[in-house]
């Protein structure tokens, strides 16, 4: 008698991109053709949710769909349509904490005060990082 065992999927607690989750083998809820919507209809957006709701996961998705890595979405709605996977610049502008820095990164820094606040912008070769210090 051949029993097969469904194995049950790790959460992804705590791990907020799209290729860890993937190739980690964790539960992931395909949201690809929310993706892909986004993509083709394209106009503005704002992500308004609560804490901890996935919106870095989401745009984490967005990036790598535009990543080139067409098999990293094997088995996921968007894998089947007719997005072309092409590789395209991604941009990344993120606002949080900058609790540290890489001696070795190569990066430029810059602070900038405006109304009483600092901004301090990180220019690495893949992304822009925007932090509130």
């Amino acid at each position: 008698m051949n029993l097969e065992v469904n194995k049950m999927k790790r959460l992804p607690l705590g791990i907020q991109t799209f290729r860890k989750i993937i190739k980690g083998d964790y539960l992931y809820v395909d949201k690809t053709q929310y993706v892909y919507n986004l993509i083709n209809d394209a106009s503005y957006y704002f992500l308004s949710r609560p804490r901890r709701f996935g919106k870095s996961l989401l745009l984490d998705t967005i990036a790598e769909a535009f990543g080139g890595d067409r098999e990293l979405f094997s088995g996921l709605w968007i894998y089947g349509s007719d997005h072309d996977f092409a590789k395209h610049p991604v941009i990344r502008l993120e606002r949080g904490e900058a609790k540290y820095r890489q001696p070795k990164q190569r990066s430029l820094f810059s602070c900038d005060k405006k109304a009483g606040f600092t901004w301090l912008y990180q220019l690495t070769l893949c992304s822009i990082r925007l932090h509130f210090v």
